[in-house]
Protein backbone atom coordinates (compact mmCIF):
# COMPACT_ATOMS: atom_id res chain seq x y z
CA UNK A 1 0.00 0.00 0.00
CA UNK A 2 1.47 3.29 -1.16
CA UNK A 3 2.28 6.16 1.49
CA UNK A 4 -0.79 8.05 0.55
CA UNK A 5 -3.47 5.00 1.08
CA UNK A 6 -2.07 4.20 4.52
CA UNK A 7 -2.79 8.11 5.23
CA UNK A 8 -6.27 8.60 3.76
CA UNK A 9 -7.69 5.07 5.76
CA UNK A 10 -5.97 6.25 8.83
CA UNK A 11 -8.19 6.82 11.76
CA UNK A 12 -7.60 10.32 13.48
CA UNK A 13 -5.84 9.58 17.03
CA UNK A 14 -4.27 6.31 15.61
CA UNK A 15 -7.21 3.01 16.25
CA UNK A 16 -8.38 4.93 19.17
CA UNK A 17 -12.31 3.45 19.88
CA UNK A 18 -14.41 6.14 20.94
CA UNK A 19 -15.81 5.55 23.96
CA UNK A 20 -17.74 7.11 26.56
CA UNK A 21 -14.49 7.46 28.77
CA UNK A 22 -12.55 8.67 25.67
CA UNK A 23 -14.80 10.97 24.46
CA UNK A 24 -15.52 12.67 27.92
CA UNK A 25 -12.03 13.00 28.50
CA UNK A 26 -12.14 15.25 24.62
CA UNK A 27 -15.53 16.97 25.63
CA UNK A 28 -13.61 17.85 28.82
CA UNK A 29 -10.29 19.17 27.28
CA UNK A 30 -12.45 21.03 24.64
CA UNK A 31 -14.59 22.91 28.37
CA UNK A 32 -11.35 23.16 29.45
CA UNK A 33 -9.81 25.38 26.37
CA UNK A 34 -13.14 27.47 26.08
CA UNK A 35 -13.10 28.58 29.69
CA UNK A 36 -8.78 29.65 29.20
CA UNK A 37 -9.42 30.82 25.36
CA UNK A 38 -12.80 32.28 25.20
CA UNK A 39 -11.80 34.35 22.39
CA UNK A 40 -9.77 32.24 20.39
CA UNK A 41 -12.91 30.25 19.03
CA UNK A 42 -15.77 31.30 17.56
CA UNK A 43 -17.06 28.25 15.44
CA UNK A 44 -16.79 24.66 16.75
CA UNK A 45 -14.82 23.25 13.93
CA UNK A 46 -11.77 25.38 14.58
CA UNK A 47 -11.67 23.86 18.18
CA UNK A 48 -12.02 20.30 16.81
CA UNK A 49 -9.27 20.86 14.75
CA UNK A 50 -6.84 22.32 16.92
CA UNK A 51 -7.39 18.75 18.78
CA UNK A 52 -6.91 16.63 15.76
CA UNK A 53 -10.00 16.06 15.16
CA UNK A 54 -12.88 16.55 12.03
CA UNK A 55 -15.80 18.34 12.82
CA UNK A 56 -18.34 15.85 11.30
CA UNK A 57 -17.39 13.69 14.30
CA UNK A 58 -19.04 16.26 16.75
CA UNK A 59 -22.37 14.85 15.19
CA UNK A 60 -21.23 11.25 15.25
CA UNK A 61 -20.76 11.63 18.96
CA UNK A 62 -23.79 13.20 19.75
CA UNK A 63 -25.58 10.49 18.16
CA UNK A 64 -24.08 7.61 19.43
CA UNK A 65 -24.11 9.06 22.96
CA UNK A 66 -26.96 10.76 23.41
CA UNK A 67 -28.23 8.34 26.29
CA UNK A 68 -24.90 9.36 28.06
CA UNK A 69 -26.95 12.09 30.05
CA UNK A 70 -23.74 13.87 31.82
CA UNK A 71 -21.94 13.40 28.61
CA UNK A 72 -24.61 14.51 26.06
CA UNK A 73 -25.01 17.58 28.20
CA UNK A 74 -21.59 19.02 28.62
CA UNK A 75 -21.70 18.73 24.37
CA UNK A 76 -24.99 20.81 24.39
CA UNK A 77 -23.31 23.20 26.69
CA UNK A 78 -20.46 23.43 24.33
CA UNK A 79 -23.41 23.73 21.02
CA UNK A 80 -24.39 26.21 23.55
CA UNK A 81 -21.40 28.49 23.72
CA UNK A 82 -20.99 28.45 20.09
CA UNK A 83 -24.47 29.23 19.10
CA UNK A 84 -24.43 32.25 21.62
CA UNK A 85 -20.99 33.32 19.92
CA UNK A 86 -23.03 33.33 16.86
CA UNK A 87 -25.97 35.42 18.15
CA UNK A 88 -24.00 37.86 20.05
CA UNK A 89 -21.70 38.55 16.47
CA UNK A 90 -24.71 38.87 14.66
CA UNK A 91 -26.30 41.29 16.97
CA UNK A 92 -23.16 43.42 17.23
CA UNK A 93 -22.77 43.53 13.14
CA UNK A 94 -19.14 41.21 13.64
CA UNK A 95 -20.95 38.52 11.24
CA UNK A 96 -22.91 38.69 7.96
CA UNK A 97 -26.83 38.64 8.80
CA UNK A 98 -27.03 35.89 5.97
CA UNK A 99 -24.07 33.51 7.42
CA UNK A 100 -25.80 34.29 11.19
CA UNK A 101 -29.28 33.06 9.96
CA UNK A 102 -27.45 29.75 7.90
CA UNK A 103 -25.46 29.09 10.69
CA UNK A 104 -27.51 28.87 13.18
CA UNK A 105 -30.83 27.03 11.00
CA UNK A 106 -28.26 24.47 9.86
CA UNK A 107 -26.12 24.05 13.07
CA UNK A 108 -28.50 24.86 15.82
CA UNK A 109 -31.81 24.14 14.91
CA UNK A 110 -33.70 27.89 14.48
CA UNK A 111 -36.73 28.16 11.92
CA UNK A 112 -38.29 30.84 10.36
CA UNK A 113 -41.56 31.94 12.48
CA UNK A 114 -44.30 30.41 10.35
CA UNK A 115 -47.79 32.01 10.75
CA UNK A 116 -51.01 30.48 9.12
CA UNK A 117 -53.71 33.28 8.11
CA UNK A 118 -56.53 32.00 8.38
CA UNK A 119 -59.23 33.70 6.30
CA UNK A 120 -63.26 33.96 6.82
CA UNK A 121 -65.46 34.07 9.75
CA UNK A 122 -67.81 32.37 12.00
CA UNK A 123 -70.51 34.26 13.86
CA UNK A 124 -72.56 33.04 16.73
CA UNK A 125 -75.18 32.54 14.54
CA UNK A 126 -73.80 30.20 12.15
CA UNK A 127 -72.44 28.23 15.22
CA UNK A 128 -75.70 27.59 16.57
CA UNK A 129 -77.41 26.67 13.76
CA UNK A 130 -74.07 24.33 12.98
CA UNK A 131 -74.93 22.79 16.64
CA UNK A 132 -78.87 22.40 16.18
CA UNK A 133 -78.28 20.20 12.67
CA UNK A 134 -75.96 17.88 14.44
CA UNK A 135 -78.74 17.36 17.50
CA UNK A 136 -81.51 16.72 14.76
CA UNK A 137 -79.82 13.77 12.87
Amino acid sequence: MSEIAKTKTKKPHGNLKWTVETVSNKVDEMMVILKNNPDDYNFLGTLLIDLGLYREIWGIWKRKFSNEVDLFSKMKLIDSVFEAKIVEAGMKGKLNPTLVIFALKNNYGWRDKKEIDLSGSMSISNMSSFVEGEEDE
